[in-house]
């Protein structure tokens, strides 16, 4: 290769328990590092879940699983490549399923059995194609580990490097590094399971942000707009229809000449005043910024599985059911599966939405927008799971102010309901006292015994409903402010 750095420097960092790093760079000259403001490692960690090993000819490191001698980094494939304008440096991987390795359109899982494949990780805006690098460069990957003892683990791989890059995928299975520029700064996130690999993959990059409270609505988006006029319409449609809008965006139709931060005053003359309009109702208006991740069945965290009907003119989801207790939203009525496909009958007025069992979910009564509901009552959706067991947390600030966390401007609460019929709330934080946060209605899932008596707080309560054909609990009317200093318990006594 022309150009080639002869003189290479070779860091092997034992950062902790689970996490290990490969530093290699110019010796003598220096070169581009992403500006990322990781934790800096002083000593070597005494144990580790992973081993290591250095060959120095060929030049070549291994890094295994203790516990299972699973491959989790081997670039003993190819030789390294270390030029001025072209590096290399290629890894076997434990199997040929990978997730990540974003931003892209392709499916969730990349399966390269019997396939090779290339992404490139560039940003950009363009019209989606498959395998086509998008928005966002994600180099971070998690892979599943194949062994002989029937174990499932998985590990992650991220190179922190931000210069274009291709990354080839083979089927060995093997993935091949390639990037312009920069050095080779790459992390071995041991997990095991896929929760502590990206867990693992925070503790360097850092946290998502907590999004706005009102960024949490409902969002009217579309390019082709055209005109005000049109916009104007397409909101006071909405408006009449009494259909809850939070925020309204616009797409690259409203610039002058496609400039960011401008707006034609000729087609969308009026805009700022229909802005200032928009934010005296407590709605927002966003410029179009061109974020997209799409998925055929979203989960919103790991208890809400949303399964839309995507397929003009058909009327029937083909979703897939993982295994667990599942609730249908919003009827209650209990599913089980043991992991399969099913078809959801599905008109396009209806929208599949399902509850996994074990969670609590707090819910607003709805006001015309979130702003105007925030001083609504509660409504906590317990899905009991198969053993009775549910829990869940609740984080709540002025849904409008910045760095409420750093400056615990907040109220944190977590409840609990365990099989003995016990709904435990308990209010950890509670800094935001201009919050008015109050419980009105409970509501349990896949309760299988009829309900004789409710107490609230150790006194008689009869304000419930049991409808003994769906098996839901219904507690209503309850006024109880989520803030208090003290537990909040609710106990139901079920027939024998």
């Amino acid at each position: 290769m022309p150009n080639d750095i002869m003189d290479l420097t070779v860091d092997l960092i034992y950062e902790t328990q689970q996490r290990f790093r490969i530093r290699i760079y110019d010796s003598f000259n220096k070169r581009f590092e992403v500006p990322l403001d990781v934790s800096v490692v002083e000593k070597k960690v005494d144990m580790t879940d992973y081993e290591v090993k250095l060959a120095q000819k060929p030049f070549a490191i291994l890094v295994t699983r203790k516990s299972t001698g699973v491959t989790l980094f081997d670039s003993s494939l190819s030789p390294l490549i270390f030029a001025d304008q072209f590096i290399s440096i290629s890894t076997r991987l434990s199997s040929p399923l990978l997730y990540g390795l974003g931003e892209h359109t392709q499916p969730l899982l990349i399966n390269i059995t019997n396939q090779w494949k290339r992404l490139t990780f560039w940003t950009r805006d363009i019209g989606v194609r498959p395998d086509t690098n998008l928005y966002g460069v994600h180099p971070f990957h998690i892979n599943l580990e194949l062994n002989k003892t029937g174990q499932t683990n998985f590990h992650g791989q991220f190179i922190l490097n931000a210069n274009a890059m291709d990354m080839n995928l083979q089927p060995l299975p093997a993935l091949t590094y390639i990037t312009i520029g920069g050095i080779i700064d790459l992390y071995v996130f041991t997990g095991p399971t896929v929760q502590n690999v990206i867990q693992q993959y925070w503790d360097v990059i850092g946290k998502p942000i907590m999004p706005p409270y009102w960024t949490l609505g409902f969002h009217l988006c579309r390019w082709g707009y055209g005109t005000i006029e049109n916009l104007t319409e397409v909101m006071q449609r909405m408006h009449d229809a009494d259909f809850p809008v939070d925020i309204q965006w616009t797409d690259i139709d409203t610039m002058d000449n496609h400039l960011d931060f401008t707006y034609d005053n000729k087609t969308f003359h009026g805009l700022p005043e229909l802005v200032r309009t928009m934010q005296s109702e407590g709605k927002h208006y966003m410029n179009i910024i061109d974020p997209g991740i799409s998925s055929t069945q979203p989960a919103v965290g790991p208890a809400i599985l949303v399964s839309p009907n995507l397929v003009l003119n058909s009327t029937i989801v083909h979703a897939y059911i993982p295994q667990d207790t599942w609730y249908e939203f919003p009827s209650g009525v209990q599913i089980k599966t043991v992991g399969q496909f099913v078809d959801l009958n599905t008109p396009i007025q209806k929208i599949n939405v399902h509850l996994r069992g074990g969670f609590i979910i707090p819910m607003k009564i709805p006001g015309p927008n979130l702003v105007l509901g925030r001083g609504n009552p509660f409504e906590f959706l317990v899905a009991l799971s198969q053993s009775g067991n549910a829990s869940g947390s609740l984080f709540w600030d002025d849904g409008d102010s910045l760095d409420t966390i750093e400056n615990k401007t907040y109220n944190y609460l977590e409840f609990n309901v365990t099989s003995s019929n016990i709904l435990t709330i308990n209010a950890l934080v509670t800094n935001d006292k201009d919050s008015s946060m109050v419980l009105g209605t409970v509501k349990v899932l896949g309760l299988h015994k009829s309900v004789t008596n409710v107490n609230v707080n150790g006194k008689p309560y009869s304000t419930f409903v049991y409808n003994v054909l769906d098996n839901i609990l219904i507690i209503y009317a309850l006024d109880l402010n989520l803030l208090s200093q003290t537990s909040q318990i609710i106990q139901w006594t079920t027939a024998n």
